[in-house]
């Protein structure tokens, strides 16, 4: 399965001049993402999985049209390196049986990446964008590459997509032109026309359509379930604020609940909400806040190493020994997988 990622760049991750598949097992052993394994192993397999189910649904063919299985069976691996099917065909975007040559692997490699920049983002070198290029821009956009891609898949004018081979269109666009037709349709009691004109819509532009009703139904369901849960808070605190074992396993329980679920709502009601989008902009940067607890260790062990919280849920810790757990991959969640860490947390969405 790595070699297959490697070779058709499943990641996102292609160095133009060095082929990982071709290098033996010891060497790929320091390739630099492994430093990163704790961030890379969720997109591993969310990423791994759409390529492969890609390679999956392309078929293979002999020189005489006959389809051998999918492309993907067609793999196979000898001694540590990745064995590319040479004598094989596939059929190209206009339905001809064409040689699954190098193109042919590079077209593949292309389809993979530009579905899952719909799916994840664009975390290409290959493809970034405008903001990518500049240095100031590229800062503000650290580990936001999914939000540029994000407003294009639900905002963005039909075009064609040279990478999917496709006509695509922004999913807002199809999905709020459609459900005004069949309304007006619907008005008129014209049944058959409702039918009709979904009949000649193209797959994309239903896919799109339910892209759109599954994402206000999300929309409101988290809107629904965010006021219910504020409106239990008081009360939640007051059945379960004391300090034994079960009470705070409840009480931590609802406020996780509370979070995820404000946060979702953020996350997806900032493509139309110009507040939440204000909201999510003001996350603190990846980068910048890696910096900016550097800085707060620094100056709290030259200045005040033995200070301790007097107030709050970290009252009587070490500030200096928080301050370096932040620094530390894992520590901010763990330390605050708590009634009060999980509430300091939601209150950015509140």
């Amino acid at each position: 399965v790595n070699l297959l990622s490697e070779h058709y760049n499943i990641l996102q991750s292609f160095n133009q001049e060095i082929k990982t598949t071709e290098r033996t097992k010891f060497k790929r052993m320091f390739n630099l993402s492994a430093l990163f394994f704790i961030n890379n192993a969720g997109e591993h397999m969310m990423q791994v999985r759409a390529g492969l189910a890609i390679l999956e649904s392309t078929k293979a063919f002999n020189k005489d049209g006959v389809e051998l299985g999918s492309l993907l069976d067609q793999h196979s691996s000898v001694k540590g390196k990745l064995n590319v099917p040479q004598d094989i065909y596939v059929k190209d975007k206009d339905g001809s049986f064409v040689k699954f040559d190098e193109n042919q692997q590079n077209r593949i490699s292309d389809r993979i990446g530009a579905v899952l920049r719909k799916l994840h983002g664009n975390y290409s070198q290959q493809t970034a964008n405008m903001m990518k290029q500049d240095a100031r821009l590229a800062l503000v956009i650290k580990y936001r590459d999914w939000a540029y891609e994000g407003f294009i898949r639900r905002w963005g004018k039909k075009q064609n997509y040279r990478m999917l081979e496709q006509d695509v269109e922004g999913f807002y666009r199809t999905g709020g032109r459609v459900i005004w037709q069949l309304a007006q349709d619907l008005r008129k009691m014209k049944f058959d026309l409702m039918k009709e004109n979904w009949q000649n819509l193209t797959p994309h532009e239903k896919a799109n359509v339910r892209r759109f009703v599954i994402e206000g139904a999300m929309i409101t369901a988290m809107f629904t379930a965010g006021a219910l849960l504020s409106q239990a808070g008081k009360l939640m605190d007051e059945e379960y604020g004391s300090d034994s074992y079960e009470d705070n396993l409840v009480l931590g329980s609802y406020r996780l609940l509370t979070y995820e679920t404000n946060r979702l709502y953020t996350e997806i009601f900032a493509y139309i909400n110009p507040i939440e989008a204000v909201r999510l902009a003001r996350t603190p940067m990846a980068s910048t806040s890696i910096i900016e607890n550097t800085l707060n260790l620094l100056w709290q062990a030259g200045f005040a190493p033995g200070e301790e919280y007097e107030t709050g849920w970290r009252k009587g810790k070490n500030k200096t020994l928080v301050k370096m757990g932040r620094l530390i991959p894992l520590y901010k969640q763990i330390e605050t997988m708590n009634p009060d860490g999980i509430q300091e947390r939601a209150r950015f969405y509140n």
